[in-house]
């Protein structure tokens, strides 16, 4: 990001107001600005494969009924398998705008935010555990 500001600008004034000049405060808001700006591109910034598949196992734990601050990470190899698995002939995996994962239907024209195959891995899973 680059920023030009003059600081001894007068705006529309400069023939009735002497050119100010420069002061801590001056400096100051500039600072905080050329913050700001960073903050918000950094906010603005993707987010990794890495995160997007947590939040995405993250979902399919609570859609499954695991406990994600005390099972997460003992049901965690079922989860990778269950996200990574083969979804059902015309369904695709995509991203909404907030990075997001959803599932696709192209010859239905159904769109869902849970796996197609979710109620399977839910059967599967309470099986496994009992």
């Amino acid at each position: 990001i680059k920023i030009a500001i003059s600081m001894t600008d007068a705006g529309p004034f400069a023939s009735s107001t002497p050119a100010r000049t420069s002061s801590v405060l001056d400096y100051y808001f500039l600072y905080s600005l050329v913050l700001s700006l960073l903050i918000m591109q950094n906010e603005k910034a993707e987010p990794t494969e890495a995160e997007i598949e947590h939040n995405e196992l993250q979902d399919l734990a609570t859609s499954l009924g695991i406990c994600c601050d005390t099972e997460f990470d003992k049901f965690r190899w079922f989860l990778v398998q269950c996200a990574q698995s083969q979804l059902p002939p015309g369904w695709t995996k995509e991203l909404d705008p907030l990075n997001r994962v959803y599932y696709y239907n192209g010859r239905e024209g159904k769109i869902q935010s849970t796996h197609p195959l979710l109620f399977k891995f839910r059967v599967f899973f309470h099986e496994f555990v009992e």
